[in-house]
This record gives C-alpha cells, sequence and structure tokens, in this order.
C-alpha cells in the first residue's frame, strides 16, 4: 500500500505529517534505564523500611531490659506509640515497596518513620533511664 517509502522506513504519516519512524533500540534504552532507577530506588525503600521493622522488633527486647522498677509493667505501656509509628509509617512503606509501588512515597514514608522512631526512643530512654 505505502510502497517503496514504507519499506525504507518511512512513516505514512496517517496521524501526523512530521511522525517519525518507530526506534526499537531507544525504547528499549530507555525502558531499561528507567527500570534500573526503578531497582534501586525500590532497593533503598526497601532497606529503609526493612531497618524500621528491624528497630521496632528491637524496641521489644530494649523494653524488656528496662529494670522493674515498681514492678507495674508500666514501661510496656510504651509499645503503644512505637507500634502507631510502625503501622502509620514503616508498615506502609514496606507494601509499596515489596510491591514496587509508590517508590518515592514509600522512601519518604519509610525515612519519616525513622527519624519518628529516633525521636521517640530517645524520649522512652531518658524517661526509662532518668537522664536529661
Amino acid at each position: 500500500m505505502c510502497g517503496q517509502a514504507c519499506l525504507a522506513g518511512a512513516s505514512i504519516g496517517i496521524a501526523d505529517e512530521g511522525a517519525r519512524p518507530f526506534q526499537p533500540g531507544k525504547a528499549l534504552m530507555q525502558a531499561t534505564t528507567q527500570a534500573a532507577k526503578n531497582g534501586y530506588l525500590r532497593a533503598a525503600a526497601l532497606a529503609v523500611s526493612i531497618a524500621g521493622t528491624l528497630f521496632w522488633l528491637y524496641t521489644f527486647y530494649g523494653i524488656a531490659q528496662v529494670p522493674a522498677g515498681d514492678g507495674s509493667g508500666f514501661q510496656w505501656i510504651a509499645v503503644v506509640p512505637l507500634g502507631l509509628v510502625f503501622f502509620v509509617f514503616t508498615f506502609p512503606a514496606l507494601v509499596c515497596a515489596w510491591n514496587g509501588r509508590f517508590l518515592w512515597a514509600a522512601l519518604i514514608i519509610g525515612c519519616a518513620g525513622l527519624i519518628a522512631f529516633a525521636l521517640l526512643w530517645n524520649e522512652l530512654l531518658s524517661e526509662f533511664y532518668h537522664t536529661s
């Protein structure tokens, strides 16, 4: 139908007279570059969210090592805000990174979770050991 022009790789210009021919090598290179960027971003988001998860699990051990004090067990109340930080920040970041979706958001909220853990744990340690 389009004769020699199509065989030479020219576009027939149905949608646009200035249409360019498809370049499979360039498209493949762009897709590979994007996949590599997403791979690094996914690895970073996973690393941050896994670090937050491991720290959250460590806090149970850390709280168990606190001296009994009056024997009431009130130190275990600290599990509630730590769990809140985990389920609000770290867990959604872990799920998103694991599924490869919303990677920038997962990285940002995962980092926010680590910061919240650090601030909260610092406050709890000062309460547990009465330092100022």
